[in-house]
């Protein structure tokens, strides 16, 4: 596979169902913030223009907004 179609022709996907950035307890947050990041920057590292994310299943979404503020 030529690089350039990574860059024009593929997605990333990722899954935030079974992360809770959110969550009122802090080892859940810390570990679902962390995942989501990881699988950001793996998409970034990749050089992969367009990733659909997934909104979680909370009502709450500030800190996944944060976290994905911080990439925009």
């Amino acid at each position: 596979m030529k690089s350039y179609f990574w860059q024009d022709f593929i997605l990333a996907k990722i899954n935030s169902y079974f992360t809770d950035c959110d969550s009122k307890y802090e080892h859940v947050r810390l570990r679902s913030e962390a995942i989501i990041s990881q699988e950001i920057n793996f998409a970034l590292h990749l050089s992969i223009h367009s990733i659909v994310i997934d909104l979680p299943k909370s009502s709450r979404i500030e800190n996944f907004a944060r976290i994905l503020n911080q990439y925009f």
